[in-house]
C-alpha cells in the first residue's frame, strides 16, 4: 500500500491535484480565529486552567552532545541546535510525555501529547530579533501515488516583548483521501483522530530562537472542528 504525503501549514491556500480519473486528493491546514473561542484570556493572551508546558530549547551543538538525562520521559524540553532544521515528531497516547529529547541528532526528537483535544499556544523568548519557522507535515495511508502538498509556513517572530500565538489550527486538518474504495473528506479534524494518519511532525527551523514554549490547554471541543473551511 503507498503512502501520501502532506505538508499542511498555518497559510491557508488550498492546492488540489489530479491522481487519476475521478480521483481528487486535496489538504490544507484548519482554519482559526485566535478570538473566536469561550474561553478566558488572561492579559498576556493566554486562557486561564491547568496545561502541559512543552520548552524546544535552542543551544550550540557541542552543548547540546554533552546534555544529560534524553531517555527521562517525564522531562519537559526537547534540546534543538542553533541556526539549524530538526524534525519534532509527535504522537499522542497516555499521557504527555517527551519520548526523545534530542532534536540534535540525524533522527530527530518525538514528543507525545495526552489523549483529548487542545488549545495550543506558542511564543518564541529569549534574545530579541529571532525566529522559528515551523512546517508540520503529515503521512496518510492511501492507495494513490505518493504526493507531496506544499501549503506554506508558520513563522514565529521575538521581538522586544514576547507575543503568545494561538496556534491550534496546526492540529487541525482538512484534508480528502482518496483511499481506493472512495474518497473521504474531513473538515477541520483534530489530526491524531483521522484513521489513515502514519505520521506527523514539525520540521522546526531554529533562526537563533533560544526558547520557545508551547503551551497545551485540555478542551472538549475546539470551535471550528469539523466545518468545512472556505
Amino acid at each position: 500500500m503507498k503512502k501520501i504525503v502532506v505538508i499542511a501549514v498555518a497559510v491557508v491556500v488550498l492546492l488540489t491535484l489530479g491522481l487519476g480519473t475521478g480521483a481528487v486528493m486535496a489538504a490544507k491546514l484548519g482554519t482559526v480565529d485566535p478570538w473566536t473561542t469561550d474561553t478566558t484570556y488572561n492579559g498576556n493572551g493566554l486562557p486561564s486552567g491547568a496545561h502541559y508546558n512543552l520548552n524546544i530549547i535552542g543551544a550550540p551543538k557541542d552543548k547540546n552532545s554533552d546534555a544529560e538525562g534524553w531517555d527521562d520521559t517525564s522531562r519537559h524540553t526537547i534540546m534543538v541546535e542553533l541556526g539549524s532544521k530538526t524534525n519534532i515528531y509527535m504522537q499522542q497516547g497516555d499521557g504527555f510525555t517527551v519520548i526523545d529529547g534530542n532534536g540534535t541528532d540525524n533522527d530527530g526528537a518525538r514528543f507525545q501529547l495526552d489523549e483529548g483535544r487542545y488549545e495550543v499556544f506558542l511564543c518564541a523568548l529569549g534574545k530579541p530579533n529571532k525566529s522559528v519557522t515551523i512546517t508540520p507535515e503529515v503521512i496518510f495511508d492511501g492507495q494513490t501515488a505518493e504526493e507531496v502538498f506544499l501549503l506554506g509556513t508558520i513563522t514565529v517572530d521575538h521581538n522586544k516583548k514576547p507575543k503568545w500565538e494561538r496556534v491550534t489550527g496546526l492540529f487541525l486538518v482538512t484534508v480528502s483521501i482518496d483511499t481506493g474504495a472512495g474518497i473521504v473528506d474531513y473538515h477541520n479534524a483534530w489530526v491524531f483522530d483521522i484513521p489513515e494518519l502514519i505520521d506527523y511532525w514539525w520540521e522546526y527551523d531554529n533562526s537563533g530562537c533560544k526558547l520557545c514554549q508551547v503551551r497545551f490547554y485540555k478542551v472538549d471541543s475546539i470551535p471550528e472542528e469539523g466545518i468545512p473551511t472556505p
